[in-house]
């Protein structure tokens, strides 16, 4: 992987790992039903510019929301990726308007209490 990627993907996560960007945050029940959400909060975007080869920031009007399809989407991945270990997961994933739904990360839920609460 060329050096400047890899800085950009550094930038593009940046806001995240600092707590400027929090995802929106959805626990599902067994039955993949939705249990609980927590909103996005961010107040800017972060995109890779191929031309300049840098990260930019730019603001948004609101955060970015999950709508019914890419939570289908996700929803079906948690449910395998939990059939496949055989327990409740934990998934890191983004979503390109290309190319759909990747899972970056799955991984057991090891605590037995919610990042929601209890």
């Amino acid at each position: 992987m060329r050096p400047w990627v890899i800085e950009a993907v550094r930038g593009l996560c940046a806001p995240l790992v600092d707590g400027r960007v929090v995802p929106e945050h959805v626990e599902l029940a067994r039955d993949g039903s939705v249990r609980r959400r927590r909103p996005a909060r961010q107040a800017f975007a972060a995109r890779f510019d191929p031309v300049r080869r840098a990260v930019v920031e730019e603001e948004t009007a609101e955060p970015p929301h999950l709508d019914t399809e890419r939570l289908d989407a996700v929803r079906v991945s948690v449910l395998r990726a939990a059939q496949v270990l055989g327990t409740p997961v934990d998934i890191e994933w983004s979503w390109h308007p290309d190319t759909g739904l990747t899972i970056l990360q799955a991984r057991p839920i090891t605590g037995r209490r919610s990042a929601l609460g209890p």
